[in-house]
């Protein structure tokens, strides 16, 4: 992942240029695809361990750039014609194609991946009502609890 100090990239009034910001999106969103790749791997290879800390790194990947963005798109919205031929815009629409074909291809797999969690959800659950029906005493053996 790379960090950006975007503090050493602003103009006289200390606010960053589109440009500016146009480059913190397109590390921001390579940042994001590769994160993306990194969870395919993970979830691929059944490491599951650091699933969480990953999610939460995702998401504040996905936060970074949602806030710069907020700053962005109203430049480019504006100034359309401006920035269509920008190298840096070109890249960071090319990373952001990039992203949604990514989960296309990846969501049957982690869909399936859920399918098989959720089973096994479903397996531990029936196995705690289970033992749930079983009472056991201090020191005595257990019975079995009847409802009948």
């Amino acid at each position: 992942m790379v960090i950006v100090n975007i503090g050493e990239k602003l103009n006289m009034n200390n606010e960053a240029t589109t440009e500016q910001l146009l480059d913190l999106s397109v590390q921001q969103y390579r940042d994001l695809l590769d994160h993306a790749k990194k969870l395919d791997r993970m979830v691929s290879a059944t490491n599951y361990a650091e699933l969480e800390s990953h999610s939460v790194e995702m998401n504040n990947l996905q936060a970074a750039a949602q806030d710069n963005d907020k700053k962005l798109l109203p430049s480019l919205f504006y100034e359309a014609h401006k920035w269509q031929e920008n190298p840096l815009f070109q890249k960071r629409q090319e990373l952001i194609q990039g992203i949604i074909d990514f989960n296309r291809e990846i969501m049957p797999s982690l869909q399936a991946t859920m399918a098989v969690v959720a089973a096994d959800v479903d397996k531990l659950h029936a196995g705690w009502t289970a033992v749930a029906g079983y009472v056991g005493h201090h020191g005595k053996k257990g019975k079995i609890n009847s409802s009948v």
